[in-house]
């Protein structure tokens, strides 16, 4: 064969040799890898959160951070997270683990004894007595710039209430019909049933309820904030 030829066959695979002896892999031990664990990757990839066991406690690790130990895993609307091959079907279950938009944060929730723990970026966050459908009515979520965390929670005595960064709102008669929060996330207003007169609704801004109410919840559809964070709201 000519040495032109030669040439011509070698260097291409010269270059990515060269290439490929450059690459570099480091290992970082994320979680175990076990049958009945389940893994959940954030948005664009930037956490990995594992739902596992040890011993006969449930726990959350996060970048190979472990959390507390918990009696129970929870869903993130409260209802108890059940593992692969436990035999239950999961069809229609929510995650155990909610992550923010931006994939930074991320929130669960379990049971330990009689109270239901909220965990927000691997601190408690609050404590919530433990009862069923205590969530059901507003699962665990973050804000669309992820600043606020925030969720509904139900019991027989204090009927609902909205929490919002830990601080639990007015008592409702109902979930809220319609949430906003403004563009850079430091602002939110939300709708929701008076308690007792379910006729009635309340407007809360920035936690604090406001006098206006209205008996015609369906127009606060276009409930929203202005680009320079004022309230708009079509009665």
């Amino acid at each position: 064969m000519p040495l032109k030829s030669l040439l011509g066959v070698l260097l291409p695979l010269t270059f990515a040799s060269t290439v490929f002896s450059a690459a570099k892999v480091e290992e970082t031990v994320a979680g175990p890898a076990r049958p009945d664990a389940m893994y959940l990757v954030s948005p664009a990839g930037v956490r990995l959160a594992t739902v596992t066991m040890k011993g006969p406690s449930h726990l959350v690790i996060v970048d190979g951070v472990e959390g507390p130990l918990f009696d129970q895993m929870l869903q993130i609307n409260g209802e108890p997270f059940y593992a692969a091959g436990s035999g239950i079907s999961t069809t229609g279950h929510l995650p155990p683990v909610v992550f923010s938009a931006d994939g930074q944060r991320h929130a669960y929730v379990a049971r330990r004894g009689t109270e239901a723990v909220v965990m927000v970026d691997g601190k408690e966050h609050a404590r919530i007595p433990h009862a069923i459908n205590f969530l059901k009515h507003g699962p665990l979520m973050f804000s669309p710039g992820g600043k606020h965390l925030h969720y509904v929670t139900w019991d027989s005595s204090t009927g609902h209430r909205l929490v919002i960064n830990g601080q639990a709102g007015p008592v409702l008669d109902g979930a809220p019909v319609a949430i906003a929060f403004s563009a850079d996330d430091a602002r939110y207003a939300y709708v929701a049933p008076r308690a007792r007169t379910r006729d009635d609704h309340l407007l809360v801004v920035d936690g604090k309820e406001t006098n206006y109410t209205s008996t015609r919840p369906a127009r606060y559809q276009d409930l929203a904030f202005t680009s320079d964070r004022k309230l708009v709201v079509v009665v």
